[in-house]
């Protein structure tokens, strides 16, 4: 901070109200707010209702006004000023232009990263002018001077000038000829940047006073350690603290200071709702509050609001299929289309979770759409496809896209029916804001497509960067370390106080010398302008309330963590017990004593009740029986996760459609043997073709052609494999029932079966059997009381003949084996070989019956008890309800 003379705020502000000629420039937006409204309480206190609106700017917010005065007053010529001035988001694409037509070395940084170095460091050298020596010069500067030679020949032709040489000749305008204040008044200042101090010294030379508001300045207020575990503790006591505080004193004004805010944002939000407001405990966004306010600006692309924009507009811009991962947010968003469609919207985005669907064809969606429910939103997206068709043909300028762009929003439903809150009202408006810009770009130069202006408005929402605003009066404000200037609180809590981010690591422009960089003190240079700007901090902050308090957590999950180099010689104290608790907000609000309700007897089942009949059933109901009435009884389902590739269960039906198939064609042993290899060869290959052409009518669209090439070559190596299995079989058979519809009544349930494959040996009896595509299923243990894997026991239960074996197919490529049980090792050799001894597999099937007999009355009754009775359970739906396993029962009993 520059020397100057101190002023306090009762004097600042009886200044303003006297109409004094004095500019406040502040540190950051934040305490322009702060100086503002703490200006207005003052001129309240005295009885004013009106009053002039105080000169206090951010630096930058008053160089662009003092410009515009002078541009209105004649002091600066019409004829100098530049036809335009580029943003960011002009300049970039413009930087990347000149460095992808610069072939002289190899570059080991992507040119959009590249070009964002480069705009950083022709920034810099418009602030900081001393020169360069040669000696210090390295390639990488060297490739910089021939970029900003052409970036400047290129806009000179077009009498444009770069964000950062427009700001520096506003600074030269102002200093030689501005209008200046009787008196500057500098706030929150750590570090007096070149273009401020240039400024400040044509203001001394010209008479003008400089002062510094330091009314914050007061004894050092008591200051505490703590060191919690991790971090998920440490965001714990926080939010106790502030609680504690808050409940001492209603009034208080607290401050949470993250230098890591960014990254802590979701946990710290999480614990701070839990605590101070249990109602919104469930709430992940940011939308004002009474009690917390957050100071943190995004990207506006990742606003929700805005990402389902851009996400909307890429798949209508784009030629090919629409990826389910594109696809599902905008089904799952309640910004398109018409609210009372969205749980239509919500089964489909289930539906083809659940299919594995990875790419759709947009007609496909629009006819998904209209079939399920969503008649109003299909009809959008149809004319919005006919709307995207259109523009696709079409070049325009980069200015003539905003209004197309948004045109084709709405007609896409953007951003649904529902009204919206205050931050998604103010996300909109920026994101319109942005959109409008475009009309003003500039670069890229030319027509371009459709694709091209997406990608271009994509990339300045991601440049731009959103903060709602926010009540002012909320207890505790979360900030940045770097908004820490604008603090006034009784209360201040400093979390993450560690030696990585307390000072902040360096962070050098690769493309400037490092020597000159550290000679001139740029920002994020060296270790030791980082410490004393740190240190400036915290000598602000230990003077700006009468209690802070400083965390470190020991452990960033195996990662251990150590303090602040500022924090040494501090000591450390105990964490008190309040705030270690694990109650919660929830916790102490007083409340009624609980009732104990037994859960675990459902409704019988009704004759007439609608539940899926599936075998599945039975084995839910013996691995956890609540777990089979949440899903059988109130049809609750858990959502298939996004597949990231085709999912091994289409596969498997594919080798299920392709077998039928074939033995619909052979029907016995006999057949098999007599044909020839190319003859087999040929069945696999017609067999393979039409599964693929089935799944196709079944999915609606046509498969991808490559994936569709592989898939046909794996199947049929699959099916010839396998069919070479089975002509080992020693006994003759018959295949009898292909993928048979089968239906099986027990205690009353009626259960609907689809066995895959029976086959009737010489003798009479059958051979039951399951086809396995997949390597994880384990034979079941066939005489256990509650069997978890039933499918092939209920197979064999709904087949009237005696029972030679009961098998699962395992049809998988290099391993083609039978597994499970058999009276005769001649009739169908196992892996492993299991003949029964002690019984027959028609006695066993007795012993099925039963138990699953009783599995289905206990379904039937209504029995929903808590308790895990395998460890399978924990892939169920009830799985995080589970309270007891079937041994804690017991042992309770």
């Amino acid at each position: 901070m520059p020397t100057a003379d101190p002023i306090d705020s009762r004097s600042l502000y009886q200044r303003l109200a006297d109409g004094e000629a004095l500019l406040v420039l502040a540190a950051n937006r934040r305490l322009v707010l702060t100086l503002a409204q703490a200006y207005g309480d003052w001129q309240r206190q005295r009885g004013a209702q009106v009053w002039p609106t105080p000169p206090i700017h951010t630096f930058e917010q008053w160089l662009d006004g003092a410009a515009e005065a002078l541009i209105h007053a004649g002091d600066w010529p019409v004829e100098a000023l530049p036809d335009a001035v580029l943003d960011r988001n002009e300049e970039l694409p413009l930087w990347q232009q000149l460095i992808e037509q610069d072939d002289s070395e190899h570059r080991l940084l992507s040119a959009s990263d590249l070009a964002a170095q480069a705009a950083d460091a022709h920034a810099l050298l418009c602030e900081f002018t001393a020169p360069i020596p040669d000696s210090l010069a390295t390639e990488e500067y060297r490739r910089l001077l021939a970029w900003r030679s052409a970036l400047r020949q290129h806009c000179r032709k077009r009498s444009w000038l770069s964000a950062a040489e427009w700001r520096a000749e506003q600074v030269r305008r102002i200093c030689t000829s501005g209008r200046l204040p009787t008196a500057i008044v500098l706030a929150g200042f750590d570090d007096v940047r070149p273009w401020l101090q240039q400024v400040l010294d044509a203001a001394r030379e010209r008479g003008v006073s400089i002062l510094h508001w330091q009314d914050q300045q007061q004894a050092a207020g008591s200051q505490t350690l703590y060191r919690p575990e991790d971090l998920r503790q440490e965001d714990a006591v926080i939010a106790r603290w502030c609680r504690e505080q808050l409940q001492a004193n209603p009034e208080a004004r607290l401050a949470v200071v993250m230098p890591s805010l960014n990254a802590r944002k979701t946990a710290l939000l999480r614990a701070l709702r839990s605590e101070l407001e249990p109602a919104n405990s469930f709430r992940f966004d940011d939308s004002p509050s009474p009690v917390l306010n957050w100071s943190l600006g995004e990207a506006l692309a990742d606003r929700p609001l805005v990402a389902i924009a851009l996400r909307a507009l890429r798949l209508f811009a784009g030629h090919g299929e629409w990826p389910l991962s594109e696809l599902s947010p905008l089904l799952l968003s309640p910004y398109l289309g018409e609210a009372f469609e969205r749980d239509a919207r919500a089964r489909l985005d289930a539906s083809l979770r659940e299919q594995g669907m990875l790419q759709l064809r947009p007609e496909t969606v629009v006819r998904l759409l209209r079939e399920r429910g969503c008649a109003l939103l299909a009809e959008r997206w149809s004319l919005a496809l006919d709307q995207a068709r259109t523009l696709r043909s079409k070049k325009h300028s980069l200015r003539d896209w905003s209004e197309p762009l948004r045109a084709l929003l709405e007609q896409a439903g953007w951003p649904g029916s529902r009204a919206l809150n205050s931050t998604e009202f103010q996300t909109r408006e920026a994101f319109w804001q942005a959109l409008a810009a475009l009309a003003r770009c500039r670069v890229p130069e030319g027509a371009v497509a459709l694709g091209k202006a997406v990608s271009s408005l994509q990339q300045r929402c991601r440049q731009e960067v959103f903060q709602p605003q926010q009540p002012g009066t909320a207890r505790v404000q979360v900030i940045g370390l770097l908004e820490a200037a604008a603090i006034s609180a009784d209360a201040i809590w400093v979390g993450d106080a560690r030696d990585d981010l307390l000072p902040a690591p360096i962070q050098p422009n690769p493309l400037l010398p490092m020597r000159w960089q550290r000679s001139h003190n740029l920002p994020r240079s060296s270790h030791q302008r980082e410490s004393q700007f740190a240190q400036q901090l915290m000598q602000r902050l230990t003077t700006t309330a009468p209690v802070i308090v400083w965390s470190c957590p020991q452990f960033d999950g195996e990662r251990e963590l150590r303090g602040s180099p500022f924090l040494h010689g501090m000591p450390e104290s105990e964490m008190p017990a309040a705030l270690l608790r694990a109650e919660t907000a929830f916790h102490t609000v007083p409340r009624l004593p609980l009732e104990s309700v037994l859960d675990d007897q459902a409704p019988p089942l009704q004759a007439d009740e609608p539940i899926r009949r599936n075998s599945h059933l039975l084995a839910v109901q013996a691995v956890q029986p609540q777990a089979a009435f949440v899903e059988y009884r109130l049809h609750a389902n858990a959502v298939s996760p996004l597949p990231q590739a085709r999912q091994t269960s289409e596969r498997g039906n594919l080798v299920h459609k392709a077998l039928a198939t074939l033995w619909q064609g052979l029907q016995s042993s006999s057949a098999l043997a007599q044909l020839s290899d190319a003859e087999l060869n040929q069945r696999c290959v017609a067999a393979a073709d039409g599964a693929l052409a089935e799944q196709a009518r079944l999915l609606q669209q046509a498969l991808p052609v490559r994936w569709r090439e592989l898939e046909q070559q794996a199947l049929v190596t699959v099916l010839r494999e396998w069919l070479q299995f089975e002509r080992q079989r020693q006994t003759p058979f018959q295949v009898s029932q292909i993928e048979q519809t089968a239906a099986l009544t027990l205690a009353g349930l009626e259960l609907s079966l689809r066995i895959d494959r029976v086959d009737l040996l010489s003798d009479g009896q059958a051979v039951v059997m399951d086809y396995k595509t997949g390597s994880s299923w384990q034979m079941p243990p066939w005489q256990a009381e509650r069997p978890h894997e039933v499918q092939l026991m209920l197979y064999a239960l709904a087949t009237e003949a005696p029972l030679a074996a009961v098998v699962a197919a395992r049809v998988r490529a290099g391993e083609p084996h039978f597994k499970g049980l058999n009276t005769d090792l001649e009739a169908l050799p196992l892996k492993p070989d299991s003949p029964l001894k002690d019984t027959d597999l028609n006695t066993l099937r007795e012993h099925w019956r039963n138990r699953l007999t009783k599995l289905a009355q206990e379904f039937v009754d209504g029995q929903a008890e808590n308790v895990c009775y395998h460890p399978a359970a924990a892939g169920t739906l009830a799985a995080p309800f589970l309270r007891l396993s079937a041994v804690d029962a017991e042992a309770g009993e």
